[in-house]
């Protein structure tokens, strides 16, 4: 997929007959952005038919229907936790969010839709990281939960 991504990119024939047929072209994966493996996989499922007719006319490879499955697959899987990645990014996020955004996305994992090979060993690390959590900082798992204890402990102090 970051091949067929890549030499899309590098080739002007398919950047031409791709923007003459839907105006847009792949988008291009980044090492240091998680979400943009996401972004690319959105745009080559977004334009698949567009896309299989260029590769046709150059005379190139497809995906095969299993790949194109998978991606589909795999953007049905990563979309909701770049939906929480985003709503999570604000400057004025309340610590007490993140809670909700974790169990929705632990949820989220428990699809029985999505594919057991993607989600079982996600969810498997999933769960490990929250308890890791939990029991090596008890005190910001208390202020998660209710993160008015923060101010009742203060108020007591003084």
């Amino acid at each position: 997929m970051k091949q067929l991504a890549k030499s899309l990119r590098m080739s002007s024939d398919a950047q031409k007959k791709l923007t003459a047929l839907c105006g847009k072209v792949p988008v291009k994966d980044c090492s240091t952005r998680w979400n943009s493996v996401l972004l690319m996989i959105q745009r080559l499922v977004e334009i698949r038919p567009h896309l299989e007719e260029v590769l046709k006319e150059l005379k190139h490879d497809s995906l095969s229907n299993t790949e194109w499955s998978r991606l589909c697959d795999l953007l049905s899987l990563l979309t909701p936790f770049k939906e929480q990645t985003d709503s999570l990014q604000t400057e004025t996020l309340c610590l007490s969010s993140v809670i909700p955004a974790l169990l929705e996305l632990s949820l989220h994992l428990q699809d029985q839709s999505l594919p057991k090979t993607h989600t079982a060993p996600l969810l498997q690390s999933f769960v490990s990281a929250l308890l890791h959590f939990w029991m090596h900082h008890p005190s910001l798992s208390i202020l998660c939960l209710q993160p008015r204890v923060s101010w009742i402990q203060q108020s007591q102090q003084s």
